[in-house]
């Protein structure tokens, strides 16, 4: 992770209320004037939570708070692991932890507030990632919904392999019509813009984030039996 972290606190629909600047330590956030990362918001405890930014990751550590703190949609249970540019839900505001002094060979990754597709997306905060892509929660302003956006990883936005991966990815998903599979609606490339895929929003959790609330780490068979066959089911 970064030397120097900035710590942004933003409302639902994208405006920062907070901003900090934190080298590697253990810091307190909450409602408190007394804490460090201090957020002024009647669902934010005063003492909410604790942020552990390290050299080997960063972690939250929810403080009993009295409305929560959610990673993933999942509410967090002691201590939960975090990444750079990831929304933490901390009452009814968002903590994202971002690299303070962006490097100049790096591209830049989406940011809360970020227009995109001509202007018809706004980016309101990143939901998830994996090893080629980001997704983002976004609103279509022209339909007024919410959806989610796939984007390549900024190393990988010249790849033209990954280009030619992506567009493979909806032209499969396309031919799948099933009320379990995420139902894609549009591969977007304009000038100037990264290509990105806007897909439905599906508000839970991913199956990693359910396995970590199942007892010792792992799910029974019981709880795994209805999962398997609702993935079958829509492969049928």
């Amino acid at each position: 992770m970064p030397v120097t972290s900035r710590i942004i606190i933003q409302r639902q629909g994208g405006e920062v209320v907070a901003q900090f600047s934190l080298d590697p330590g253990e810091y307190s956030v909450g409602r408190d004037a007394s804490n460090v990362v201090t957020a002024q918001s009647d669902y934010i405890s005063r003492h909410h939570a604790r942020l552990l930014l390290s050299p080997n990751g960063i972690s939250i550590e929810d403080l009993d708070s009295t409305h929560g703190t959610f990673v993933n949609g999942v509410v967090v249970q002691g201590t939960a692991q975090i990444h750079l540019n990831q929304a933490v839900k901390i009452g009814d505001l968002y903590l994202t932890v971002q690299d303070d002094v962006a490097s100049d060979t790096s591209p830049d990754l989406y940011t809360t507030g970020d227009m995109i597709g001509g202007g018809r997306y706004t980016l309101r905060q990143e939901i998830g990632r994996g090893g080629d892509g980001v997704v983002w929660l976004a609103n279509d302003e022209h339909l007024q919904q919410l959806v989610a956006i796939k984007r390549l990883m900024p190393e990988l936005a010249d790849d033209p392999i990954a280009f030619k991966d992506l567009i493979s990815e909806v032209q499969k998903a396309r031919t799948l019509s099933h009320p379990n599979i995420v139902r894609i609606h549009d591969f977007v490339k304009l000038p100037d813009e990264p290509p990105f895929i806007t897909m439905e929003f599906v508000d839970g959790s991913d199956l990693n984030s359910l396995r970590s609330q199942q007892p010792n780490g792992y799910f029974t068979w019981e709880r795994l039996e209805g999962l398997a066959i609702q993935l079958c089911e829509s492969l049928e």
